[in-house]
């Protein structure tokens, strides 16, 4: 989702904007066909990942990409928080 620059809703993720809009009672937008994919990380997995980068050295200035094995396309998400919501609308 891509919201104009300096919008207060440009500074929320996707996922943030879509719960939003849940609560306010507006359909998800889903730009593009829903068919991208995205992966989840769990707290506590990305806490165990920083905790061990940091008593690493050979860390030091390195870059990380966190992922999850388990992924869903944005279509799948969506209608999967209008279940969970109860009400709302998916494309």
């Amino acid at each position: 989702m891509a919201p104009a620059c300096g919008s207060k809703i440009a500074r929320q993720t996707f996922l943030g904007v879509w719960i939003r809009y849940l609560i306010e009672r507006k359909p998800i937008q889903v730009f593009g066909d829903g068919r991208q994919r995205r992966d989840f990380n769990f707290v506590d997995d990305v806490i165990e990942a920083l905790l061990l980068a940091a008593a690493a050295p050979a860390s030091e200035g390195q870059a990380f990409n966190l992922g999850h094995t388990e992924h869903m396309s944005l279509e799948e998400l969506a209608a999967m928080l209008v279940r969970l919501n109860g009400s709302g609308k998916s494309p």
